[in-house]
């Protein structure tokens, strides 16, 4: 990294602004900018667990950023583009790029410890644990 650069990030984070390379600072910081977007997305609810789908193609893991807030799950981030196109200059742009953000209102008893998160194919699955009810108070664990 040149001397310019640190002198530029010194300068960003003086001024109280993110690191460019830490990613967004939070779905509040994507607020109001141009071009935000929301993507698409299921959520079903199965017998130990609740999914979301999210679709996000074309982004790489490093541009998706996934939050859990008191009685929610944000996923956000921003997707860059990549020079102007496959083939040379864009003349059509219809796939999203730029700043998106989604919320999720978690249900309750979900543990924010054992979230999972995937991502491929342009499909961000994450899985929410549904709290355990079969306990009744006892447990056996069996020794190995």
């Amino acid at each position: 990294m040149s001397d310019d650069s640190i002198h530029q990030l010194d300068v960003l984070r003086s001024h109280g602004l993110p690191d460019p390379h830490d990613g967004p600072a939070g779905p509040e910081a994507l607020a109001g900018r141009e071009g935000l977007w929301q993507p698409l997305a299921d959520v079903a609810e199965g017998r130990d667990a609740w999914v979301i789908e999210v679709e996000l193609p074309g982004l790489r893991r490093a541009e998706i950023v996934i939050e859990i807030r008191p009685g929610e799950l944000w996923v956000y981030g921003e997707g860059r583009m990549d020079g102007d196109g496959p083939a040379g200059r864009g003349l059509v742009r219809e796939r999203r790029r730029g700043p998106f953000a989604r919320r999720f209102e978690l249900p309750p008893g979900v543990d924010g410890q054992r979230v999972f998160a995937a991502y491929g194919n342009g499909l961000l699955t994450v899985t929410l644990p549904k709290p355990d009810t079969r306990l009744d108070g006892r447990i056996r664990v069996p020794i190995e």
